[in-house]
């Protein structure tokens, strides 16, 4: 009986460390099908889709400092999920918004840079993330209230998005 618990005893401290060689491969694993999980979107709920709108402000050769542009939807179809920051380091931080105005297929965003260097020329300022009716096309207008520059100055620019759902 002794002998059969030594056995026993040894077989259970052999089995944990045997298994420690498994556990990177486990995780690893987990990861990965998380992972495929989430690029398969099958967290969206039905009849949507998840897009996006790129908004472009184009200051020519003016330093753009300040914007500040209303995005709506005419249709009614989308519903905004998210804000992101542009590709410009001034911009790179998510902007300003109403969050009350989300509620109505639109959004009022807003931002300003003191950052010593400025983009100038067409530049991408913010991503508005989108949840979209399957069988609906938005009707996505855009209008710049203002840009301007370090000096508080309004600047002459231009505003204009491209939507991925027309790609």
């Amino acid at each position: 009986m002794n002998a059969d618990r030594r056995v026993g005893t040894a077989h259970h401290s052999v089995r944990p460390a045997h298994l420690w060689w498994a556990l990177p491969t486990l995780l690893l694993t987990a990861l990965l099908a998380t992972a495929a999980f989430a690029q398969r979107g099958d967290d969206a709920p039905p009849g949507v889709r998840f897009e996006y709108i790129d908004v472009y402000v184009d200051s020519g050769d003016a330093p753009l400092a300040a914007y500040q542009f209303e995005l709506t939807d005419s249709a009614g179809s989308i519903k905004i999920v998210g804000i992101e920051g542009g590709a410009h380091e001034a911009f790179a931080t998510p902007p300003y918004y109403d969050p009350k105005a989300l509620k109505n297929n639109r959004v009022i965003i807003a931002a300003f840079s003191t950052a010593d260097a400025l983009p100038t020329g067409k530049t991408r300022v913010a991503t508005v993330h989108v949840q979209v009716d399957v069988d609906v096309i938005p009707e996505i207008t855009i209008n710049l209230a203002v840009a301007g520059d370090v000096q508080g100055n309004e600047i002459n620019a231009k505003v204009s998005i491209v939507y991925s759902g027309q790609e």
